[in-house]
């Protein structure tokens, strides 16, 4: 999965829509929807911010954000 699939599918496993999550990050609704589209990459700062408000960790220095999507899917 890319990092804008990684985002996109955490965000719906939470029940977030775009704006919602882009408030919590401090972003535009149209910054976190070129970031779910691979269209732009969101900085440190903002990868630090989106894995907050998400529940998910930022694993490696590139600041590539990785969640497990199947885990959240099984949860009740």
């Amino acid at each position: 999965m890319t990092l804008g699939q990684n985002i996109q599918a955490a965000r719906k496993n939470r029940g977030m829509s775009q704006e919602a999550l882009a408030e919590q990050v401090g972003v535009s609704r149209q910054a976190l929807g070129k970031w779910e589209k691979d269209a732009a990459l969101p900085g440190v700062d903002n990868l630090q911010a989106l894995a907050g408000a998400l529940g998910v960790r930022m694993t490696d220095a590139s600041g590539q954000l990785w969640t497990d999507v199947r885990a959240l899917d099984e949860r009740p």
